[in-house]
């Protein structure tokens, strides 16, 4: 009996110092595991702080857009058909603005005919309706109408992209545009102030930058200034002036094939109708909506003075028909 007691008492002792050593080794990995997650709670707060300091990389997010009002709003149909029509597949983004300058705020705002809305949104176009870009005092332009061309300005506020191209509505397409999208910042289409001679200066229907608020704000400080020539070719001459100013060494031209003139059909004829020309821009000569379609297909007309104007002026109505009723 003896031995046996003191077998038991063996026994007892062994078992409270292994469960002496386990509680201990269990306080030891408690503190141990509270001291790792301490630390790795540090390390995240550092990990946040580190960044914050870091410039967030935004993803490419390109798209094309142009600029209509109420009255004049067709030809931006045709600029998207086309488009559409040669491959363009990215957004395309339509700023509404109303011809004499009025706010969307404003009650007597008149957006979009619903006929317009339904033909954009088939073709996967997005209307904003934008606030007016002021006209600086003292500012004379060439053309009225220039006043409204000076709020596509409002595009360097559109930071959700990062690369617009920006093409006047009274343009067609001819070729897939896609590539535009990488030329670098900021990138114009020549200017001339007729077909067939020589090119100076930009022209305004055909612009590439990054979006950027600060450079908007640049500009906008920038044509309160108002030179002697009272920017009287509008934004055009802003944009030239500004970014050969300021950021002359992102100033580029692109090949005047993106901006071809339908009156350069009178010294570039077989070039116009040719698969080398990417545009047409109507900004010079007989305009599609000058006539109707079919006064347009009597060869005798006395604005046909070259050949393939009226296969052209024909194309844009064909354009036109599908992109309202696709």
């Amino acid at each position: 009996d003896t031995d046996k007691k003191a077998q038991d008492l063996a026994k007892k002792r062994e078992r409270d110092v292994h469960e002496q050593a386990e509680k201990k080794c269990k306080t030891e990995s408690d503190k141990e595991k509270s001291k790792l997650m301490s630390d790795l709670d540090k390390l995240k707060d550092k990990l946040r702080a580190v960044a914050d300091k870091i410039p967030s990389v935004q993803k490419e997010n390109p798209a094309f857009l142009t600029l209509v009002t109420n009255n004049f709003w067709k030809q931006g149909i045709v600029l998207v058909q086309s488009a559409r029509d040669h491959g363009v597949k990215h957004p395309f983004i339509i700023m509404a603005v109303d011809p004499d300058g009025m706010s969307p705020s404003n009650p007597a705002f008149v957006k979009l005919p619903a006929e317009a809305e339904a033909a954009f949104a088939r073709l996967n176009a997005e209307v904003r309706y934008i606030e007016p870009v002021a006209v600086p005092a003292g500012a004379e332009f060439e053309n009225p109408r220039w006043s409204i061309a000076w709020n596509k300005l409002r595009a360097w506020e559109f930071t959700e992209f990062t690369r617009l191209v920006f093409l006047d509505s009274d343009m067609m397409v001819r070729q897939d545009i896609t590539e535009m999208l990488s030329f670098p910042e900021f990138t114009s289409a020549p200017g001339q102030d007729e077909p067939c001679e020589t090119h100076h200066g930009i022209n305004g229907g055909v612009l590439i930058f990054s979006p950027n608020k600060t450079v908007y704000n640049e500009l906008i400080a920038f044509s309160q200034d108002v030179p002697t020539s009272k920017w009287r070719q509008a934004e055009q001459e802003l944009l030239g002036h500004f970014y050969m100013t300021f950021y002359r060494n992102k100033f580029h031209l692109i090949s005047g094939l993106y901006n071809i003139s339908l009156r350069s059909c009178q010294c570039l004829y077989p070039i116009v109708l040719s698969d080398h020309v990417k545009i047409i821009h109507f900004y010079s000569g007989p305009k599609p909506w000058d006539h109707t379609a079919q006064i347009w297909a009597d060869p005798n007309l006395p604005d046909l003075e070259a050949p393939c104007i009226a296969e052209i002026i024909l194309q844009w109505y064909n354009t036109l028909e599908r992109g309202l009723t696709q």
